[in-house]
C-alpha cells in the first residue's frame, strides 16, 4: 500500500490517520443505524417468503 523509502514516516502517519478516520466513521454509522432502530425510526422487515 505504501511505496517509497522505508524511512519516510510521514506517509505511514498519514495512512494510519486515514485508516483511523475510516474505522471511526464506520463505527459511527453503525451506531447511528442501531440508535435509529432502537428509537423506531427504522424497522427491519425481513424477506417475504412465498409458500
Amino acid at each position: 500500500m505504501m511505496r517509497g523509502d522505508r524511512t519516510d514516516k510521514s506517509k505511514g502517519h498519514y495512512m494510519a490517520r486515514a485508516l483511523a478516520v475510516r474505522v471511526g466513521l464506520s463505527i459511527a454509522l453503525f451506531l447511528g443505524i442501531l440508535l435509529a432502530w432502537k428509537l423506531g425510526y427504522i424497522q427491519p422487515t425481513g424477506l417475504q417468503l412465498a409458500h
